[in-house]
């Protein structure tokens, strides 16, 4: 759990990137500044689960990956759940 919990600790700039840039492919061009990470729960082996707080509004949302041959996978983002696995372009 220990080199797990390091993984992510590492990655977490990276994987609110990740967030922001499928926020932005969404239209919201504002997520940096509306929305904060408020908690972050592992699910072993693979997943990653984040919930989002509003700062201007009162909401909160889960974002979920799945980390899989060294990469963060989007699966989840809010109650979308139907991510695919190029939205950004990437393989």
């Amino acid at each position: 759990l220990k080199p797990y919990i390091i993984l992510i600790a590492e990655n977490l700039c990276y994987i609110d990137g990740i967030v922001q840039k499928y926020s932005l492919f969404q239209g919201n061009s504002k997520f940096a500044m509306e929305f904060e990470i408020n908690f972050i729960y592992l699910e072993l082996p693979d997943k990653i689960h984040i919930w989002y707080n509003g700062t201007y509004v009162n909401t909160e949302f889960k974002v979920s990956f799945q980390y899989k041959n060294e990469k963060f996978i989007l699966q989840q983002f809010g109650a979308r759940t139907d991510i695919e696995k190029n939205w950004n372009g990437q393989p």
